[in-house]
């Protein structure tokens, strides 16, 4: 047998509030399986996932991804895996390791149906797919072995046939709203010394299977009572739903219920949080360079650049101005961003110079990005055309960066251009400064990135300024 490509070996996390996440949890997840990992909110799911995805600091145990070590091999573990939540940009690179965290809560049922068929596309292709979810249905269609977990710790685990062996027989389970739960208990009286209930489900034995589910559904009807969600499981039937119009799909009801938000974490500890999301220093930089275009826009139509033509001062005077005016915004949401992140935990891991230094290498590529959009503002003469064009270059380099996820889990076409293109750059340059060596791929080096960082924001300046000066010329 394969060994496990994912191995939690007696994982512990509790948060400063004193909420043990996990207690004790092992599991061991062979290659190339859909894994379900099943549970209410509150069971440990989402902070077992981002200890696997070094997004959290594991307090005792071990887990390793792919052969590596999640607390000492941070940066390995990255190139091989993806993270999606109910944005699927993780699936594009075809990662060794796949991380979906409740991926369709709130999704529509067509689109629903379009990831359970990537997901086992990427299934059959060798990746290996760790998914967390609430719904029966989704680990029953997906999932090739499954753990139930509740209050951090292992209920049980096998197949989905296994599970169901063990848990004797089938039953009822009602989502009711809160104003018909009285009226529901009442309806169902002949049943009462079978009924188990909390705030807004309702589960009863159906030892008659189908013939169980009938008489339910009639003495609810005889009672006007409309059940938001009505579902039949067990061994007898694999997962009769009869979900009302607009219902999300069966969830389980199990210790803990669906209103328990123990799961939700205190913000990461880990100085390597969100490693391929856009939350790094650059966003505020490039994102908030934007306005540049709008305004210069808005001041042509307004006729304010006539008025500033007719003053005796330089061309490059009004957009040097305009410009420095988001490099002055831009760090002042920067440092806001910043304070807040330390108050919550955040902890850079290559001192306060380098800190310094990666605030300085962000701000300054905002800088040049803000040239950048001077000049698309002077050169298109309406904000529906601006805001296109800006979509058309920052969501493409985005999309494409290391900033959603590793360079090296993208197909190889794409890979050499990820690699070299400035958002990239500028993302592993920041990375390197804040959290350390350790924090880049390998072969990468702080100093590397951060001349490259430079360079590119050099040449984005060196090309942008005098455009948008001639272009700014030109507008009258």
């Amino acid at each position: 047998m394969d060994d496990p490509v994912i191995t939690v070996d007696e994982v512990t996390k509790q948060f400063r509030d004193g909420t043990k996440a996990l207690d004790k949890l092992s599991l061991a997840i062979p290659p190339g399986v859909v894994y379900g990992l099943l549970g209410p909110n509150g069971a440990g799911k989402t902070t077992l996932i981002g200890i696997l995805a070094t997004l959290l600091r594991l307090d005792a145990g071990t887990a390793r991804v792919a052969g590596y070590d999640v607390t000492h091999h941070p940066a390995q573990v990255r190139e091989r895996i993806g993270l999606a939540g109910q944005f699927a940009a993780s699936l594009i690179g075809r990662p060794r390791v796949l991380f979906l965290d409740e991926p369709t809560t709130g999704v529509d049922s067509a689109s629903r149906q379009d990831l359970w068929r990537l997901v086992r596309d990427l299934a059959a292709e060798g990746t290996t797919v760790l998914l967390t979810t609430q719904y029966l249905d989704e680990a029953d269609h997906l999932a090739d072995r499954i753990a139930v977990i509740d209050h951090g710790r292992l209920l049980t685990e096998g197949t989905t046939r296994e599970l169901k062996d063990r848990t004797g027989g089938a039953v009822v389970e009602l989502a009711v709203p809160t104003g018909q739960h009285e009226a529901t208990l009442a309806a169902l009286r002949p049943l009462a010394a079978q009924l188990a209930a909390d705030r807004d489900r309702i589960v009863l034995p159906a030892p008659d299977g189908p013939a169980t589910l009938r008489h339910t559904l009639r003495l609810l009807d005889q009672a006007d009572v409309t059940p938001s969600d009505v579902a039949l499981t067990g061994p007898r039937s694999t997962t009769s739903s009869l979900p009302s119009p607009g219902a999300p799909p069966p969830s389980l009801s199990l210790p803990g219920g669906p209103h328990d938000h123990r799961d939700r974490p205190d913000p990461p500890s880990s100085p390597d949080a969100r490693p391929y999301r856009c939350d790094h220093p650059e966003e505020p930089a490039r994102g908030r360079s934007a306005p540049t275009a709008y305004g210069l826009n808005n001041d042509i139509t307004k006729g304010v650049l006539d008025r500033f033509r007719s003053l005796p001062m330089a061309r490059s005077a009004v957009l040097a101005g305009r410009t420095l005016s988001d490099l002055v915004r831009s760090a002042f949401i920067l440092s806001l961003q910043l304070t807040v992140g330390i108050l919550l935990g955040f902890r850079w891991h290559n001192g306060i110079a380098g800190l310094l230094a990666a605030m300085a290498v962000a701000l300054a590529f905002g800088y040049a990005c803000s040239w950048l959009m001077a000049y698309l503002g002077l050169i298109i003469r309406n904000s529906e055309a601006i805001q296109a064009a800006i979509y058309l270059v920052v969501f493409p380099m985005t999309l494409t960066s290391s900033v959603f996820l590793p360079t090296q889990t993208m197909p190889g076409w794409l890979q050499a251009f990820a690699e070299h293109q400035p958002i990239t750059i500028i993302a592993n340059a920041l990375r390197g400064l804040t959290l350390g060596q350790g924090a880049l791929p390998a072969g990468h080096t702080i100093t590397g990135e951060t001349l490259l960082a430079l360079g590119w924001t050099a040449g984005i300046l060196a090309l942008f300024t005098p455009l948008a000066i001639r272009a700014y010329g030109r507008s009258g």
